[in-house]
């Protein structure tokens, strides 16, 4: 009977070994094995608020000084640092000490690379995390990251500053080791990558997507049609006559300003639409923008008070850009402390600098007007092949490039997509027919200056 019992709990044993060091595979998506996530030496009980020390001195072999790190009641940390390339690494050491899942799956969202650590799990009926990754890649974004890190090399100085904060970053991903990792990447079974100025880019290019990828075209488009271009007028004026300017009338210009008649229309009553509206020239209206449109509430607002209105007799800069409420938060308070600089505010965790904030002189902020920046061309290809299109009455060859996308549990895929003069072809879904639109981004676009414009 002992001899019973103790093969039941050998074998008890050995299969809760094998349970928890085993990859399940749930409707298609791969779930990593628990032994690890549960373990206490490594797993997520590793991951327990620690409490933060009221001071605390970095000691990294990057560092050309000393530099301390002061954290307040609210748990701000404030960085004193001796020099502006010390200051820049402890601000990438803090953001990847508190944010490093939010900012990994921020790159890799925008990047295309969602399926390298999630697998090709389904979103929704017939679109998967692979066709995540897939239509970013067709957005183009990566591509314009790696574009605009080239531009931002030519500012030597400020280049090298972007590359103390990503040394920050991996010095906190190094000295940790996976003990000390977020547990999102211990539940994932993942680890990491070092971070470089292409995910700083790449960051950045999120960002300008979530606030600047708003657009209509194809409603406005099939609306026209519809309408006729007096009654969308009316509707859809390009300002309201009404609306009144922050600029006082009156006020003396500087420069010439252009002159524009607001369409007739804007008296003209609406016309029913007949029977004969031709229903067929409208546009399909492909699956993209739910995958790629902004919040049509994101926006700002900004004001100040003059000083003569304040208790103190100095001014006030309000801000207030209306990002959704995420956990963690946006953005990340601190303050950086240099003999040439001392600033406070809100960070991006992704990039360095501080966004939101004041210094010794000045204070200010960010808003967003939602300008449409986005347009579709409808293509016409010479052939089936849809290697050369019509551009200016003659056919032009696409360029051709070859993403290599890493799934989890699968290996690299390829995807080849086609750019055209006005950008890449863009369609959501390989299933779907594919659109013939490309798609011309003022984000995908090269920089106007080097990354110190920061």
């Amino acid at each position: 009977m002992k001899i019973v019992k103790f093969l039941l709990s050998l074998a008890a044993a050995g299969g809760l070994v094998y349970a928890l060091n085993t990859s399940l595979n749930v409707k298609g998506a791969p779930l990593p094995p628990l032994g690890k996530f549960l373990s206490p030496f490594h797993g997520f009980w590793q991951n327990a608020d620690p409490i933060l020390p009221i001071h605390a001195d970095l000691d990294f072999p990057e560092l050309k000084n000393e530099v301390k790190i002061v954290y307040d009641d609210r748990d701000v940390p404030h960085v004193f640092a001796q020099n502006d390339s010390d200051a820049y690494f402890t601000q990438g050491y803090l953001h990847a000490s508190n944010r490093l899942w939010q900012m990994d799956m921020a790159v890799r969202a925008s990047a295309g690379q969602l399926s390298e650590f999630l697998g090709n799990r389904p979103i929704r009926p017939g679109f998967s995390m692979l066709d995540v990754d897939k239509l970013a890649r067709r957005r183009g974004f990566l591509r314009a990251a790696e574009e605009t890190v080239e531009v931002w090399k030519q500012d030597a100085e400020a280049f090298a500053m972007l590359e103390s904060y990503c040394a920050g970053i991996n010095a906190f991903i190094k000295k940790q080791g996976e003990r000390a990792l977020p547990f999102e990447y211990k539940f994932f079974g993942v680890t990491p990558s070092v971070w470089t100025p292409l995910k700083c880019a790449v960051f950045q290019k999120y960002m300008a997507k979530d606030l600047a990828f708003g657009n209509n075209d194809w409603q406005a488009t099939n609306s026209k049609t519809l309408l006729g271009q007096a009654d969308f007028d009316f509707l859809f004026p390009e300002y309201y006559k009404e609306q009144t300017p922050v600029v006082p009338a009156g006020t003396p210009f500087g420069f010439t300003a252009e002159k524009r008649q607001v369409s007739s229309a804007q008296n003209t009553p609406l016309s029913i639409l007949s029977q004969k509206t031709p229903l067929d020239a409208l546009v399909d209206v492909p699956n993209i923008e739910t995958e790629t449109a902004s919040d049509p509430n994101n926006g700002s607002n900004n004001w100040v008070v003059a000083g003569s209105k304040t208790a103190n007799g100095k001014p006030i800069l309000c801000g207030d850009p209306h990002l959704n409420l995420t956990l963690p938060a946006i953005w990340y308070e601190m303050q950086i402390t240099t003999p040439d600089m001392n600033v406070y505010g809100a960070s991006l965790p992704g990039t360095p600098c501080i966004f939101i904030g004041f210094n010794d002189h000045i204070a200010w902020t960010v808003t967003n007007v939602g300008h449409d920046v986005a347009d579709w061309y409808t293509i016409k290809w010479q052939d089936s092949t849809k290697n050369a299109y019509l551009l200016d009455g003659k056919y032009e060859k696409v360029q051709l490039r070859v993403e290599e996308i890493t799934v989890k549990g699968v290996g690299i895929v390829r995807d080849t997509v086609r750019y055209t003069a006005w950008g890449p072809i863009v369609y959501p879904n390989d299933t779907l027919p594919q659109h013939d639109m490309a798609l011309h981004w003022l984000g995908n676009e090269k920089p106007a200056g080097g990354v110190g414009r920061l």
